[in-house]
């Protein structure tokens, strides 16, 4: 359910509009009520309105588009067949069993990384450094305890860590 301004000569009313398949499967739209005219509602008013009326229906929050940050949305989904074609290789023990113990840098992390982002957005070490803060990679702690950027207790971030940083300032 959703709720739609309708205007008509120089009013608006509100409705709450519920969508359906209809009977051939089609996708439809039918007003479940209509709330009034809310022309001289100021847009505080109509939000608190909209609000209000969604609480005495149970919803328990309500979020309105204008405030969803694309900017803030991960790239998520197209990660996930690289993860599980690592996890199926089994890549990061045939990486680490290849490594001298010395290695302080989780190189497999760094490797899964950059191969995922070669993968979904193919760009430079540069790039990928970039890229990493809107992965799934940047949220995920429980993944391997990979960091999460910019939160002290986990570290810093994954591919700074591995040195990458100052390679990938070049690297552009």
């Amino acid at each position: 359910m959703f709720f739609r301004r309708v205007k008509s000569k120089d009013n608006q009313y509100l409705q709450l509009v519920e969508s359906y398949r209809n009977e051939r499967g089609v996708p439809s739209h039918r007003v479940r009520a209509n709330l009034g005219n809310i022309s001289a509602l100021q847009e505080a008013e109509r939000e608190k309105l909209c609000e209000s009326f969604l609480r005495s229906l149970g919803a328990e929050r309500v979020a309105f588009l204008d405030d969803l940050d694309p900017e803030q949305a991960l790239d998520y989904g197209d990660v996930l067949p690289v993860l599980a074609l690592w996890h199926r290789l089994r890549l990061d023990q045939i990486i680490r069993s290849a490594l001298s113990a010395k290695i302080k840098i989780d190189v497999a992390k760094v490797a899964l990384v950059l191969t995922a982002n070669k993968f979904v957005d193919p760009q430079s070490k540069l790039g990928a450094y970039r890229w990493y803060d809107r992965s799934l990679f940047a949220r995920l702690t429980a993944f391997g305890n990979l960091p999460t950027a910019g939160n002290p207790e986990h570290g810093t971030h994954l591919l700074s860590n591995a040195g990458l940083s100052r390679a990938a300032q070049s690297d552009d």
